[in-house]
């Protein structure tokens, strides 16, 4: 084709040699007399083997990633926890689609916002504490703060958090406890209402026993 053409031509060749498979990179031109004519080729070629190792494992990689960033995006949408981060700003860069259920708000409505804009004006100290004590490598388990709802109800969050100091990013993933910090409420509260009523059945007992008395001898 050199000899045909004239033209110079680059292609990868692939030899076996001693039973081990190279790949070369090789280069092959014409090579002219004084007046120009195609007199025969010249050419040098190039071990690539190791470089074409390295893309194939490279793309091997990129394969994995995309696979695992699928299986990451699936979690993400069908998961009934709120699973989120955000930057060193505190601006949101990432949230699950359960962000809809537990707050009202869709996943473009809150991607780019600052978290805090929707968290209760009276847990804003506590949670800058515990964003503080996050980053500084502290274990951030079991944290609570409520967070306002789109429809203006109020919603109480159990978090767990971990900041990556190479990503500066904040990952989150936060649990709707609202229903069970009700019950745990009226459990802890039906004692209480247990030992008013025995005090007031004491209090009218003995005051029918007081009256007793009195309504003999009338």
């Amino acid at each position: 084709w050199v000899m045909s053409t004239g033209q110079m031509l680059t292609t990868e060749e692939v030899l076996t040699a001693g039973g081990h498979r190279r790949t070369y990179l090789a280069t092959k031109a014409p090579y002219r007399d004084a007046l120009g004519h195609v007199l025969g080729v010249i050419g040098i070629s190039r071990d690539v083997t190791e470089r074409k190792a390295a893309e194939e494992q490279l793309r091997e990689n990129e394969a994995r990633y995309r696979a695992t960033a699928l299986q990451l995006s699936n979690v993400l949408d069908y998961s009934l926890d709120l699973i989120c981060s955000f930057d060193a700003s505190g601006t949101f860069v990432r949230i699950s689609a359960a962000c809809e259920t537990i707050l009202g708000y869709t996943q473009d409505e809150l991607l780019g916002a600052q978290y805090l804009d929707f968290v209760l004006p009276e847990d804003h100290d506590k949670t800058r504490a515990a964003s503080s004590e996050a980053i500084s490598g502290l274990p951030a388990r079991n944290f609570e703060n409520r967070y306002i709802r789109k429809d203006g109800g109020v919603r109480t969050i159990e978090w767990a958090a971990h900041w990556s100091r190479e990503e500066q990013t904040m990952f989150c993933v936060g649990r709707d406890v609202t229903e069970h910090k009700l019950l745990e409420a009226q459990f802890l509260r039906a004692p209480r209402m247990e030992s008013i009523g025995t005090l007031a059945g004491g209090i009218a007992h003995d005051f029918n026993n007081i009256l007793a008395p009195i309504t003999l001898s009338i």
